[in-house]
């Protein structure tokens, strides 16, 4: 736990600009002694509070009694005030139980997701898990922990996303078996840490020389600026991502059949990087000057983005609705 408030402090400090760079287009840049740094612009912003529902349907199958099960189901999401479908969840799982208390678990989703532009796009999910749970009593504690990595199934921007998202899901779940009843009340509370995100710190900077043309006097002016850009992306950043809080009660209205009824809440902490997909884009040889007819300088040259770092907070609050089939 102290390794976590380590990491949420980090990432809030984060938030303190370091550099930033507002000035117009600069096409022709020689780049001259580089180091390393932050060299983005910071920005914050607060989405609010978003509501919506899961919803899912599913059959557990075991294969081995008290042993080995396989579990199908299929989910859907809501956002947007439940006007948005947003995601959809075709989920297949194996668990086996190594000891009465300890369960191991590999499971495979493949996901369609809405872009906010309106585009579904497929994702491929594996994750392993480890659940060890104990007993006081009628109350049941369950840990878990999750190691999942998302493969996202079309093009992204690798200067601001890897093509393959991991993370890592913690969570506790406190059960209370009623006597002779068929409501399984529960709470449960889960941290999400993301393992590869772009790392703002390997953003490096430097100094570049370049000539202004003054076409009134037909004379080149020599100046030098510092410049920020990602040569090679480090997928290395590591922060909380979110923090799940759920409480409900699991009905068994058959001896076969349940319902898990849950109320959802989500404090959501996001660090996107906004670079230009090419980088830093690097053509070697002589630059000749339009205007001046003239080479300017035999060193290499660059053209660049300023990457922009945005600290995302947003919270969501959802009900739930899991339908499961025991065959």
């Amino acid at each position: 736990m102290k390794a976590r408030v380590i990491l949420a402090a980090a990432a809030l400090l984060l938030a303190v600009p370091a550099f930033s760079q507002s000035d117009g287009d600069i096409q022709n840049m020689s780049l001259g002694t580089a180091g390393t740094g932050s060299g983005l612009t910071y920005s914050s912003v607060n989405e609010g509070l978003d509501m919506g529902a899961l919803i899912s349907g599913g059959v557990d199958w075991s294969v081995i009694p008290k042993r080995l099960s396989l579990s199908f189901d299929e989910e859907i999401r809501l956002k947007d005030s439940f006007s948005n479908l947003s995601k959809a969840y075709s989920n297949l799982a194996v668990s086996y139980r190594l000891f009465p208390w300890l369960k191991a678990g590999v499971s495979y989703s493949f996901i369609m997701s809405k872009s906010s532009a309106g585009e579904w796009r497929p994702r491929h999910r594996g994750a392993l898990s480890l659940a060890a749970s104990a007993r006081l009593g009628r109350i049941k504690f369950t840990l878990r922990e999750k190691f999942q990595a998302t493969y996202k199934a079309y093009d992204v921007n690798l200067y601001q996303s890897p093509q393959t998202d991991l993370a890592l899901k913690s969570r506790i779940k406190v059960e209370y078996d009623i006597f002779h009843s068929k409501w399984t009340p529960y709470i449960s509370a889960e941290i999400r840490n993301t393992l590869n995100a772009v790392n703002p710190d390997s953003f490096v900077y430097g100094t570049y020389n370049w000539q202004k043309y003054d076409g009134s006097t037909k004379t080149w002016e020599n100046k030098t600026r510092t410049c920020y850009g990602n040569l090679t992306p480090s997928y290395n950043d590591i922060y909380i991502n979110r923090i799940r809080f759920n409480l409900g009660a699991d009905w068994k209205f058959a001896r076969n059949q349940s319902l898990d009824m849950y109320i959802i809440f989500d404090y959501n902490m996001d660090m996107p990087v906004d670079f230009s997909s090419s980088g830093i884009q690097k053509s070697y040889g002589n630059y000749t000057s339009e205007a001046a007819g003239s080479v300017v300088s035999e060193s290499n040259y660059y053209k660049y983005g300023v990457g922009i770092l945005t600290l995302e907070d947003s919270c969501f609050l959802g009900i739930g609705l899991a339908y499961r089939f025991k065959l």
